[in-house]
């Protein structure tokens, strides 16, 4: 089984692979790495020399904001990054397919 699966990807990477894939991966990835944080929202563990009491503060009522977020926002958000990934798609397509003919 294992051995099948090795063919029928090799075949695949065979047929499909050309040079031009590497970057449209690299860019893949970026844009997964850039969705996951715009979805997770951005890192709190900032390392600082200085202890500021009132960004403390600030950051407490930030935390409370984002746990207050209900499910139907999130999956609007969702919804619209999804709608934002397809235009693009559709966009990076017909410039595609304009370059071809």
């Amino acid at each position: 089984m294992r051995s099948f699966f090795a063919l029928v990807f090799w075949i695949c990477g065979c047929i499909w692979f050309d040079v031009s894939t590497i970057p449209a991966l690299m860019l893949l990835l970026l844009l997964k790495n850039w969705f996951v944080k715009w979805i997770t929202g951005p890192s709190s563990h900032t390392v600082t020399d200085e202890y500021d009491m009132a960004s403390d503060d600030e950051d407490d009522d930030d935390k409370e904001k984002e746990e207050k977020k209900t499910i139907k926002e999130r999956l609007q958000a969702i919804q619209e990054v999804s709608q934002t990934v397809q235009n693009t798609i559709g966009y990076l397509a017909s410039l595609g397919e304009s370059v071809k003919k």
